[in-house]
């Protein structure tokens, strides 16, 4: 069991409404993006954002985005050491490719020293597409493909809010949205709700989500406009703190900021009367202040990493962690990574701190500079010692988060989140279970079929739309292969990246689109001929359109589209 304890899952729709987009578009324009792809970037953006034509014309915008920043002339002028080849494809090919078709086109005509560097072209396109992604599943099955199938993540959502409660939607669905990741993904997503004071109702929202939704943490964001040290803040540790919820807080000077004025808010010091009231809190500082301050000979004594380590060494505050999250610095190699890792393996060997140390990324926030997959090899590789890596990625989270020697002695946010699995197994994905969770359920008694789903409202073998829908696409959309052992059950959460129309993002969106239509319009053919009809607020152009877009999200699977049948068709038999 390895665990990335600083991860997200939101994609921007699921985060950023009209009102907080200047917030998303100074955090990206402050990473170090090309001068020139700047206001591409953010005309991208906001267009997205807005979705005037829905998830289709989003597709289409990133495809020009891509292509436009790919082949532009001004991709020469970027460096004076930047040797990429503008001529890797021809007008016709670019024409019908996709965006990922061609970010692999562009990193395969980097020279060898290009393509060793971070913060490319490359690792920008690669942002926007996770970040423009259709919903939540999409990004977390993108995560999902690059770990090990034991790994785990904490997966941290975020709240941007002026106030009010014009956005009260838009955050409650991205709630239930990573609610949902833990049972398609058993033990293996953990997520942190996000807490923020100017959001009306903010307390039972956290409430509610850690003790009935699955949420096993609290992540903060002090710099989007509140204080850490206030009476709405001591409320939320009154609640945290006799239960041993850990709180993770973003803590450098730079990200997501509502005012420049508000980016002090992250200040460690802010902490020290918090922690005199609360002693033993848990709280996990990200990205340890800053990586810079660990690339050189010593840690600058006037530094929020100093601050953090204060903290620590001080005997009452043993819930204080720090996570090295967003630590790209070092990977310019030289001193710099030198000091860095020598300073990161004197604190793991340290008996007070070494314990307190945590891996993460800061996926996908960090695609700017390099993928999940290389982030995990840098660390494994620099460290060369496989004590500390275990030490770093599975120890000292599991010690942060609450997991117990055996199956039932976690802590008390551990055992709401078990429990949550427990009542709702019926409709979780058991075959991507993690190892650990299977241990805890088959402690307590409860009967689980590890390898097929069971009969349940969202799938099942007596509800004709699931049936139809699971024929339809196993006679014309499996491959040889998965058809010949395809089993109602077993494939309940079968990928449709799996099935034969999928290519996207490696042809032209246009293209995928069209398929994603032709196939759509043959399921209304099938359904219909099958006697069924719409439902009472349904027709055929709102059932191709859901349909669309339910076919071209790579998070989706089977289930997901025999909930939207259900939705949309009336069957002669739907019961469970």
């Amino acid at each position: 069991m390895r665990i990335n304890a600083h991860t997200h899952i939101f994609n921007l729709a699921s985060v950023f409404s009209s009102e907080t987009l200047e917030i998303l578009l100074r955090r990206v324009t402050e990473v170090d993006v090309p001068e020139v792809f700047k206001n591409d970037l953010q005309s991208l953006l906001e267009e997205a954002l807005a979705k005037a034509g829905g998830y289709a014309e989003v597709e289409s915008l990133v495809d020009a985005f891509v292509k436009k920043a790919a082949l532009a002339e001004r991709l020469k002028a970027l460096d004076s050491g930047n040797s990429v080849a503008l001529e890797f494809l021809g007008a016709d090919e670019i024409a019908k490719a996709g965006a990922l078709a061609v970010v692999e086109k562009l990193k395969k005509a980097l020279s060898r020293d290009d393509a060793g560097r971070h913060n490319t072209i490359g690792d920008l396109l690669d942002f926007v597409l996770i970040g423009l992604k259709p919903g939540i599943s999409a990004v977390t099955a993108h995560i999902m493909e690059q770990l090990n199938e034991d790994d785990l993540i904490v997966a941290l959502m975020m709240d941007i809010t002026s106030g009010g409660s014009n956005d009260a939607e838009l955050f409650e669905r991205q709630i239930q949205d990573t609610s949902d990741q833990v049972l398609r993904y058993p033990g293996r997503v953990l997520p942190f709700i996000a807490v923020n004071p100017l959001r009306d109702g903010h307390r039972h929202i956290m409430e509610r989500a850690l003790l009935s939704r699955g949420f096993v943490g609290v992540k903060l964001y002090p710099s989007l406009g509140y204080d850490v040290d206030s009476p709405e803040m001591h409320a939320v540790y009154d609640f945290c703190h006799p239960r041993e919820i850990p709180i993770l807080m973003h803590c450098t000077p730079g990200g997501f900021y509502a005012k420049a004025s508000f980016q002090g808010n992250s200040e460690p010091r802010l902490w020290e009367p918090i922690l005199k009231k609360y002693k033993g809190l848990k709280v996990c500082f990200g990205h340890f202040g800053g990586g810079e301050n660990l690339c050189g000979a010593k840690i600058p004594t006037d530094s929020w990493t100093s601050q953090i380590l204060s903290l620590m060494r001080d005997p009452d505050n043993t819930g204080v962690y720090a996570d090295i999250s967003f630590h790209t610095e070092p990977m310019e190699g030289g001193n710099g990574q030198a000091h860095y890792i020598g300073h990161l393996k004197e604190l793991l060997h340290d008996p007070v701190l070494g314990s307190r140390i945590l891996f993460g990324t800061d996926f996908w926030l960090v695609r700017t500079a390099l993928s999940e997959a290389s982030h995990w090899e840098y660390f494994e590789k620099a460290l060369d010692d496989e004590g500390l890596f275990r030490q770093l990625t599975t120890n000292n989270p599991r010690g942060f988060l609450g997991f117990g020697d055996a199956p039932g002695t976690g802590g008390e946010n551990m055992h709401h989140y078990v429990q949550f699995i427990k009542d709702h197994r019926g409709t979780m994905n058991p075959v991507s279970a993690a190892n650990w969770i299977k241990d805890e359920l088959q402690a307590q008694g409860a009967d689980v079929n590890w390898t097929t789903t069971t009969p349940n409202a969202r799938w099942n073998a007596n509800n004709e739309a699931h049936v139809r829908l699971f024929w339809y696409l196993r006679d014309n959309q499996m491959g040889k292969k998965d058809r010949s052992s395809a089993d109602f059950y077993t494939d309940a959460y079968f990928s449709v990246t799996r099935l034969q129309y999928w290519n996207k993002g490696f042809e032209s969106s246009a293209i995928f689109y069209r398929k994603c239509e032709a196939l759509a319009k043959g399921m209304d053919r099938y359904f219909r001929e099958s006697k069924a009809t719409y439902e009472k607020n349904a027709n055929r152009a709102m059932a191709l359109q859901k349909l669309v877009a339910a076919l071209a999200d790579e998070g989706s699977v089977f289930v997901d589209l025999a909930s939207l049948c259900d939705e949309l068709y009336n069957f002669s038999t739907e019961g469970a």
